[in-house]
């Protein structure tokens, strides 16, 4: 076991006395002798980290623009009465909503910013994203969304993984890692599950259940989602899937 290793080479170091030219020799052969690799580290390029910070939230809104205006999502037919709402604008205001991380009341600043830079056309009263959070129409369009955006991640993913979390229903609830194990919390939360690849991260399919909900049930669903576009070699779970 590490461990044991552990053990033997503090005590083969402490039989040299600390020469440090043995202890190199000594370290080398021990790591040869049982394959211990050294931990790869790598270099970090901060200009180029800065610029992808100092960016990020612009590149992230032309992205949802440009991944919505590509699904030519159809708008409403118009009817008697209050003009309908545009739903690409409105899934393009709910995407920039969550990414800001901010509440319907205080996101609506972000929105108008976005209006002005020509990511949305029109931005809608709070009570109205709030209504289009539950409809169906706009659960399917943003599986599309999800798709479009991961597609072009797809081809440099060999391995995936998958598991599930729980989102509170309000704010004043505790966080699904201080409930996990207290199943009669769960029925507080909804739980999200999904597929994401191991090398980029990216989210390749997702599902949304109840909290008390078992991940195992939406697992075979999650991978024929995925393998309709991703040629992953396997996927890794834990013990809760078995």
């Amino acid at each position: 076991s590490e461990e044991e290793r552990s053990r033997i080479l503090a005590g083969i170091l402490q039989s040299f006395g600390g020469d440090p030219n043995l202890t190199k020799k000594l370290v080398d052969d021990y790591k040869k002798y049982y394959g211990v690799e050294e931990k790869k580290t790598y270099s970090q390029n901060w200009f180029v980290y800065y610029q992808a910070c100092k960016n990020e939230k612009f590149m992230v809104w032309r992205i949802i623009k440009d991944a919505i205006d590509y699904l030519e999502i159809p708008k409403n037919a118009v009817l008697n009465g209050r003009p309908c709402a545009n739903l690409a604008d409105i899934i393009k205001c709910l995407c920039i909503k969550s990414y800001s991380g901010l509440s319907s009341w205080r996101s609506d600043s972000e929105l108008r910013i976005a209006q002005k830079l020509g990511i949305v056309d029109n931005v809608y009263m709070r009570s109205a994203l709030n209504k289009y959070f539950g409809k169906p129409e706009v659960t399917s369009w943003l599986k599309k969304l999800l798709k479009t955006i991961a597609e072009s991640i797809a081809p440099i993913e060999l391995q995936l993984t998958t598991d599930a979390t729980g989102i509170g229903l309000a704010y004043s609830r505790k966080r699904w890692v201080e409930v996990r194990d207290d199943h009669q919390q769960h029925k507080l939360f909804v739980k999200l599950h999904m597929i994401c690849g191991a090398k980029s991260n990216v989210v390749f399919a997702a599902n949304i259940s109840k909290g008390t909900a078992h991940e195992s049930q939406f697992l075979k669903g999650l991978i024929e989602e995925t393998v309709e576009y991703v040629e992953a070699r396997e996927i890794s779970a834990d013990s809760c899937y078995l």
